[in-house]
């Protein structure tokens, strides 16, 4: 089985429970993170969880938020690392980056244009009405950010990393597993004993407890609707179309 999980990728779309499903099962698969698999390697099997693309949405953005406001004071930059009551889920090499040059994100080059643009909302839901806005500056922004493919998860959603579902016409017989965030529990269960290995379900929830807006209005879900159309709903349409998710899952993530 050892051998046989050498053979496995895990692709981990970022605000799908990627975290927590590598900590509950003791970090024991190879992740494909923050950068799309190779859609003609025909030598592993793969692992997908994937999650509602709206309720994606507000969490790449709050998340976003949630680093770009996190206060550092009180945090050294040389003992972050062995700071346990540093919360997991604020991601410590971003926390360090901001404590030696200011902002979260500079393994980016556009870091700092994308904090500018984010400050011009205060929620998700802005952010997502502004696609459809009169106000030409406060749109172009908004197309920014959604469009920013370099810059943490907003931009990289389902239909990123799955090439807008070309991935899964090429590889659908390699693909061992769709999971859903949704179904989490019972899904990480299902995906262990297929894996033969014991899930530690008791192991530490990464969580944003950032009190942030998580509400969109009908305007902003028939423009994220109308974005994401043709990238994570592409995907999400193959993945049916093959039979790795069902209909009911399909119909459930066109509303909140």
């Amino acid at each position: 089985m050892v051998l046989f999980r050498k053979k496995i990728r895990f692709i981990h779309i970022g605000k799908c429970g990627g975290s927590y499903i590598n900590k509950v099962l003791g970090k024991e698969l190879t992740k494909i993170h923050m950068k799309k698999p190779d859609i003609n390697n025909r030598s592993y099997k793969y692992i997908i969880f994937i999650r509602n693309p709206l309720q994606r949405f507000i969490s790449a953005f709050n998340h976003s938020k949630s680093l770009i406001e996190f206060d550092t004071i009180g945090y050294k930059y040389n003992d972050l690392y062995n700071d346990s009551s540093t919360p997991y889920y604020k991601l410590k090499q971003k926390i360090k980056s901001k404590l030696e040059i200011g902002h979260p994100f500079n393994e980016w080059s556009s870091g700092v244009d994308y904090i500018n643009l984010i400050a011009k909302f205060n929620s998700a839901n802005s952010l997502a009405e502004g696609l459809s806005s009169k106000n030409k500056d406060l749109k172009k922004s908004a197309q920014l950010i959604m469009n920013n493919e370099e810059v943490e998860h907003i931009y990289k959603g389902i239909g990123w990393y799955l090439h807008n579902g070309e991935f899964i016409d090429v590889n659908f017989r390699n693909i061992l597993f769709v999971g859903a965030l949704e179904n989490i529990k019972k899904d990480i269960k299902d995906l262990s004993i297929l894996l033969e290995t014991q899930p530690n379900l008791k192991s530490y929830q990464r969580k944003n407890k950032a009190s942030y807006d998580k509400t969109l209005s009908e305007l902003a879900i028939k423009n994220l609707l109308k974005f994401y159309e043709s990238t994570d709903y592409k995907a999400l349409k193959k993945l049916n179309h093959y039979g790795l998710i069902n209909n009911e899952l399909l119909r459930s993530y066109h509303c909140l």
